[in-house]
């Protein structure tokens, strides 16, 4: 059909505006927005091929469809999905949109592709899920994820400099440094001055 996805050598489908409507329509997907130039991306991608190859062929209830778009090429889908950084993995079924910001491990994204899993009867009061102590373990993982991502994204700034870059950067950063201290002391003058007047 003119709509289907081809598959990579892999087992990770490739979506486009084209066809991403009618084959996202049903079931849960795992979606993986990148673009060919990042760094972050080209090392995610054998782990994701691992994500991709333990869900192929599971049953529906336990698995998910993997799948990648090129948000360089996608545009439209990656403003859809306001994705602001790559890689970005976001769980997506039924118009919910669940974005991953945990480490870029095959087993941390299976993990929480399960945990995320949808179940038929809903969480009872007092469950781990609206328990104090539950709400705070999953506050706890989302911290942490957040200070992953940070430290990975941190990691990719200083490993992608020049010397000449960092060099630089330390610079501009020191003449407004200055700047800022040379306008405070001068406006401390000033105004004694006119009090003094």
């Amino acid at each position: 059909s003119l709509c289907a996805s081809p598959v990579t050598a892999d087992h990770v489908l490739v979506l486009t505006q084209q066809s991403f409507d009618q084959r996202t329509s049903k079931g849960r997907w795992l979606l993986n927005f990148h673009a060919p130039w990042c760094g972050h991306c080209k090392r995610l991608a054998p782990e994701y091929e691992k994500v991709a190859e333990h869900f192929h062929g599971k049953d529906t209830a336990a698995g998910v469809k993997v799948a990648k778009i090129d948000a360089t090429e996608e545009k439209e889908l990656a403003e859809r999905f306001h994705i602001a950084g790559f890689p970005s993995i976001v769980l997506y079924q039924d118009g919910e949109k669940h974005e991953y910001r945990g480490s870029r491990t095959a087993g941390d994204i299976i993990k929480w592709v399960n945990k995320h899993r949808r179940t038929a009867p809903q969480s009872s009061p007092g469950s781990a899920e609206t328990s104090p102590t539950g709400s705070l373990a999953a506050a706890s993982e989302q911290i942490t994820a957040l200070a992953q991502s940070l430290r990975d994204q941190v990691r990719d700034v200083f490993t992608t400099l020049t010397v000449t870059e960092v060099a630089w950067a330390y610079w501009q950063l020191g003449a407004c440094a200055s700047g800022l201290i040379f306008v405070a002391l001068a406006s401390v003058q000033f105004l004694d001055r006119h009090r003094d007047d």
